[in-house]
Order: C-alpha cells, then structure tokens, then sequence
C-alpha cells in the first residue's frame, strides 16, 4: 500500500511518500485503529465509532509495516530521504495488534533508530484493554516506560473508562481520566473528563448528549468546571436537525457569555441516495455582515461507497469565491481496502 502525500508552499514543494506493506486476512473481530500507533488521544473520537474491517464482509487488513519518506523539492518520484518506519507489527490470533515499534532515520548516519515501542493487551471480547508506551534509551540500550492507557468496559463491551498514566521515578503515576456513560441504546451521553493533582481527580470538561427518538444526537453541550466555584460553568452547544432518512442536514453551534447563548457557527450536509456526504459548508456569524461563508468540503465516492476524492475550501473574502486547500485522492482494492491515497496542500 502506498500513500502519497505532496505539500506547497511560497518555496519549496514537499513530497511525503508513506508505504504501508499489508496482508488481508480473516478475523472475526475488528482491526485496531491504526491511530492507536500514535501518542496524542482524542477521547471525543469514541463519539463517532469507527471501524477498519471491510464494509460487506469480515476481512480485515493486517499491516506489515509503515515506511515514511518525504522529499522537498524533487518533482514526483521515490527521490528525497527516509523520515520514519513502523515495523515489527505482531497480531494476535483474532487480528488484534499487540505490538509494533517506531523508529526515526538520523540523516547524518543514514541510520534507522529506535524511538517507540507500543504494546496493547485485549479481553475475551478483543476490547483493547491497555496500551503501554515505551521509548528508547540510547544511553542505557533499553526500553523505558513513558505511558500506559487502560480501559475498562461494561457488559455491552461499551468503553466505560480511559485512564492515562506516566511512568516517573518507577512508578506509575496518574494523568487523565475520562469516565463515559450510556443510555439504553448503547449511544454515549455523557463525558467526564479530570486530571489527576495534588493526589485527587479534579473535574476538567464534561459533554452531555441528548437524542431524538431514532436515537440521534440533537443536541451536544459543553461545560468546564470552575475551580473557583467548583460548578459546572456553560461554554458552548450544539444542535443538530435530519432529515427524513435521518441525514444529518444542520449544526448550529453557540457558545456562552454574558449570561446567555450566543451564535457563532453553522454547517450544511448534503447527501447522495446512498447516505454518503458529499458536501459540508461552514459559516460564522458576523455581527454586521450576518452569516459568512467559512469552509466548504466535498467528496466524491465510488460505486462501493468509498470516499475517492476529498476537496477543502476556504471562502475567500476579497473576491467572494472558494479557494481551494488541499484535496486528497484514494483508490482501493476489490476488497474495498485502500491501496494508495494522494494528497496536495495547495
């Protein structure tokens, strides 16, 4: 698999060539989210599930390796240096990944060196029940603890608990803890998140979900807490409006000050008769001009449902037209899987 990522701007042309070696195989569970592989955790992703396996069928892609090059100024081709490399990706016997290790290539001794080792545990329901983070010492010649994510689930395999913790002076120590709760339709409706100080959980954010009687989300809203009133304090809300296929059509975004809410941003979907978006346009509210043009995002998608082509716009104010960002092409196998993808930042 190759991805292929070109970048510009006033100088130079950046060109960052990402090989991604993978095998299909069967499994019965889901394959991690590769995103995993990364450091920085977006708790709010367990929002909008998603999954790597095949849409029709119960083949997953198992990954080989990752190899990352980029080039500056070269025109297209395998020409510039290498940059990163995942390798030594282990699987369970359910495809589970358990392990895999990240190394960096130094360009003064046109080496690869070890940065990275991640390490995951699953229960009987292949739920990802730890990740640890270890990186290496080059003094010592060893794997150190750096971070260890554990979670917890309920009976419905629902993610009840993310805890992080950071290795320091041998022992763990916590950080984050976010706790999330459900109503009867396994759809999340809440969202604690708090951060370990001075020995005791102290509350941070907190998202709350309300749905409609198809179990959609019609409204989400924000508070943080207020350590000088320890209350909950309002920031800001969303509400969403469907259509009759249960298309989401409509976001209106508000936040709060001066004791009341106050509008700040809306977006409109559009959709094919397949349900896929095919266009999302952003506005913000100005005060004088009312409601101006932001963002617009397209995508085009192929017979089997896959996103083929992304175009990013911003609206340009001093002409009033669409300016083009960046777009992003993909293409897939017959098993739906995605083989190569391309993207330009203009």
């Amino acid at each position: 698999m190759l991805y292929l990522f070109k970048i510009h701007n006033m100088k130079h042309i950046y060109l960052l060539i990402i090989f991604v070696f993978s095998i299909t195989t069967i499994a019965q569970n889901n394959n991690p989210d590769f995103n995993l592989l990364n450091s920085t955790t977006n708790e709010l992703a367990i929002l909008n599930k998603t999954t790597n396996s095949n849409k029709s069928t119960n083949l997953i892609q198992i990954i080989d390796s990752i190899l990352v090059w980029q080039d500056h100024d070269a025109p297209w081709g395998f020409l510039g240096h290498p940059v990163s490399r995942t390798i030594n990706l282990t699987y369970d016997a359910n495809g589970n990944l358990i392990s895999a290790e990240g190394q960096s290539y130094n360009l003064t001794l046109l080496t690869y060196e070890k940065v990275v080792l991640w390490t995951y545990t699953y229960d009987l329901y292949n739920n990802q029940t730890s990740c640890l983070f270890k990186f290496w010492d080059n003094t010592l010649n060893v794997w150190v603890n750096h971070t260890q994510l554990s979670y917890s689930y309920d009976l419905n395999n629902n993610k009840l608990t993310h805890l992080e913790q950071n290795w320091i002076a041998g022992v763990w120590v916590n950080k984050d803890l976010f706790t999330i709760t459900y109503n009867s339709n396994n759809h999340v409706s809440t969202h604690l998140s708090q951060k370990w100080i001075a020995g005791a959980w102290q509350n941070l954010d907190y998202y709350s979900i309300t749905f409609n009687a198809s179990n959609k989300p019609i409204s989400n809203l924000y508070k943080s807490w207020n350590t000088s009133t320890s209350a909950w304090r309002d920031v800001s809300k969303s509400t969403f409006t469907y259509d009759i296929n249960n298309d989401i059509t409509y976001t209106l975004a508000e936040s709060w000050y001066s004791n009341t809410w106050n509008i700040g941003a809306n977006y409109t979907y559009t959709y094919d008769i397949n349900h896929n978006q095919l266009s999302e346009i952003a506005q913000s509210w100005n005060a004088t001009f009312g409601w101006v043009n932001s963002s617009n995002k397209v995508k085009t998608y192929d017979a089997s449902n896959n996103i083929i082509f992304y175009l990013n716009q911003y609206w340009n104010t001093s002409n009033s037209s669409w300016r083009r960002v960046n777009t992003s092409s993909n293409n897939y196998d017959i098993n739906n899987f995605k083989k190569n993808s391309m993207r330009l930042i203009l």
